[in-house]
């Protein structure tokens, strides 16, 4: 049942994130894991035994909840397709999240973000070095100002930002509209910068958009090295 309902998700064209995570949770833990427990049909996959099943997994509250929100996905695919009767999964208790919210950089934070995308500039290495250092400077404050994931502002195209300095867009992970306004300044600086793909302010346009997303994050990551700020990139470029 698992593959049928992961063929369901390709065939609805999510994202390869969305289709990756299930990959991971059905094929590498819950298949194996059932297989050990000598369960094999969906009908043997009781709330109890999901409960033993939650505790192998080594996430915190909130990671385990959205693996928990998938399971729930998954059972009510199966009752939709008549193969079981009730769902299982709505029985297991969510946890209790411990790690905090995103949060915001205090304005010095920020401004040290900032800042050492000027001395990032003295970095040498990738095709795009020579312009590294605004290309880092504008997206920082793209994701201050419009709140975007690295993903959404990483591939966000051109004609999406307006005459008037508003982006709209549709979410990569969610699929909602948004538009945002974002400061003339800001909109300025990502006019002028220079691109490989006429197309995108960031985004080469070769390859897999999450390839590029990974590439990006190791730039941010060196970039918070460099401003002293140790914290993960994850976090939402925004300061009170």
């Amino acid at each position: 049942m698992p593959y049928v309902f992961m063929a369901d998700e390709q065939g609805r064209s999510l994202s390869k994130e969305t289709t990756n995570q299930s990959k991971t949770l059905f094929e590498k833990q819950l298949l194996p894991w059932a297989k050990h427990r000598g369960l094999n049909r969906s009908r043997d996959l009781t709330s109890a035994e999901l409960v033993n099943f939650r505790a192998t997994w080594k996430n915190n509250g909130l990671t385990a909840n959205r693996k928990l929100s998938r399971l729930v996905g998954f059972f009510a695919f199966c009752i939709q397709n008549g193969w079981l009767h009730e769902n299982p999964a709505m029985k297991v208790k969510r946890s209790v999240p411990t790690s905090l919210p995103t949060g915001w950089f205090p304005k010095t934070e920020f401004q040290r973000i900032v800042d050492a995308t000027y001395a990032y500039g003295e970095w040498r290495g990738g095709r795009d070095f020579h312009f590294r250092a605004d290309r880092l400077r504008a997206l920082v404050l793209l994701m201050r100002w419009s709140g975007l994931s690295i993903q959404d502002g990483v591939t966000l195209e051109r004609e999406r930002l307006s005459d008037d300095g508003k982006i709209f867009l549709y979410l990569a992970k969610t699929g909602v509209p948004v538009n945002v306004p974002i400061p003339p300044d800001v909109a300025d600086i990502l006019r002028a910068l220079p691109s490989e793909n006429k197309r995108y302010f960031f985004w080469s346009g070769n390859g897999d958009p999450q390839a590029a997303c990974k590439g990006w994050r190791r730039s941010l990551t060196r970039l918070f090295e460099i401003a002293k700020i140790h914290i993960s990139v994850e976090v939402l470029l925004k300061h009170q």
